[in-house]
């Protein structure tokens, strides 16, 4: 009896643990996506601190791709452990972005509810500010995200 409440304690206390993480890293990420910018994940990228002011047109479609390696450079300074429940998090958005940076098809994109859709704001804005203040930090981010290959699997069904 006394190993079941013991056992109960431990798994109540896990619980407790796991729900505190849950929510520093659903506020870190949105800190980073949000406003942070960059500085959120430093060490993943070598940042100019002299910003350029090169004026250079850029598609949407750069713009989709910049968002999609910005992601992916993010979730890749994160630890091992929480890059699942990330890329879980973020699957829409990251499926939707490549769809519109492949073809120009926003139609997932305008389809995104709620955090996604709270994220992908973000990041809209974060990436045009980033456009006119840091144009090399923009040109890492829009050459990883173009190298990025999301298999998209998307199935039809036969009537």
């Amino acid at each position: 009896m006394k190993l079941l409440f013991e056992n109960w304690r431990q798994f109540l206390s896990e619980g407790e643990e796991e729900l505190e993480e849950g929510w520093k890293h659903n506020l870190a990420l949105m800190a980073a996506l949000a406003g942070a910018g960059p500085s959120a994940h430093a060490g993943a990228l070598p940042t100019d601190s002299t910003p350029t002011t090169q004026q250079v047109e850029y598609s949407a479609q750069d713009d989709y791709s910049a968002m999609l390696g910005f992601i992916d450079l993010y979730i890749k300074d994160k630890p091992v452990r929480e890059r699942h429940s990330i890329n879980i998090e973020l699957m829409n958005l990251q499926k939707a972005l490549a769809v519109a940076a492949d073809n120009s098809d926003t139609t997932l994109l305008d389809a995104l509810k709620g955090y996604e859709a709270k994220m992908y704001n973000h990041l809209t804005n974060e990436i045009s500010n980033m456009k006119s203040t840091n144009v090399k930090l923009y040109n890492r981010y829009l050459s990883h995200g173009q190298e990025i290959d999301i298999n998209l699997a998307i199935t039809s069904s036969k009537n």
